[in-house]
């Protein structure tokens, strides 16, 4: 396989790119270079959360809500019944499991857990699905007694455009995973909370019809 390369005539202000069948092709001059050039339009998928209450378009920077601004938007419906898919992957992962309040270690500290929202979107705008996420409130936990260091994995979005612009050239073959859920084995447990909305009977949570009901009598335990 002969190693790709891009020259650039200073003559005519075009370039040409090797592939790896040694075939070359024409590719515009890198001072005037688009890279949205070289990616094909996606088709929007048929959203499967649409609705007449809900808004068609969205913005993923700015469409990050709340619990107290969910229930005041149009389709609060929708993020309410996406808590279900967030509680039943918890709990087929095991990582977590209900506990009466009385078992609670006298050591461990109760954190609250926080609903997160978001309207999920694809690059045009187009509304694709309604998420909710689970959270542990950061702001209860302290260093060194709740936990002792953070990992979060980020990838660059210019090293992946530039990887995406590498493949189109290339014609090679890209493939996308989306993890819908990672929660990682903890080295020692950690106690929260009910989530609003929720409550535990015979061992098992349940959701309640009111999205800002509080579960006291009972905390879930992640391990």
């Amino acid at each position: 396989m002969s190693v790709s390369v891009a020259t650039t005539s200073p003559d005519a202000h075009s370039s040409i790119f090797f592939r790896p069948d040694n075939t070359i092709h024409d590719v515009p001059d890198f001072f005037s270079f688009n890279p949205l050039s070289y990616i094909a339009p996606v088709e929007p998928p048929t959203s499967t959360t649409e609705s007449t209450e809900s808004p068609s378009m969205c913005n993923n920077k700015e469409d990050n809500l709340t619990q107290s601004q969910m229930l005041k938007d149009t389709d609060n419906k929708l993020f309410i019944k996406s808590q279900r898919a967030e509680i039943e992957n918890l709990i087929k992962t095991d990582v977590m499991a209900p506990h009466p309040l009385a078992d609670v270690p006298k050591h461990a500290k109760l954190i609250s857990t926080i609903w997160s929202y978001r309207r999920k979107c694809l690059p045009d705008g187009t509304l694709i699905k309604h998420k909710a996420r689970m959270c542990v409130n950061r702001k209860q936990q302290e260093l060194g007694r709740d936990y002792w260091e953070t990992y979060a994995p980020v990838a660059s979005w210019a090293t992946i455009c530039l990887m995406l612009i590498l493949s189109t050239l290339l014609n090679f073959k890209s493939y996308q995973i989306d993890y819908t859920q990672v929660f990682p084995k903890l080295d020692d447990p950690v106690f929260v909370r009910v989530p609003q909305g929720w409550y535990i009977k015979d061992g098992a949570l349940h959701q309640h019809d009111d999205p800002l009901f509080n579960n006291t009598r009972n905390f879930l335990r992640f391990k």
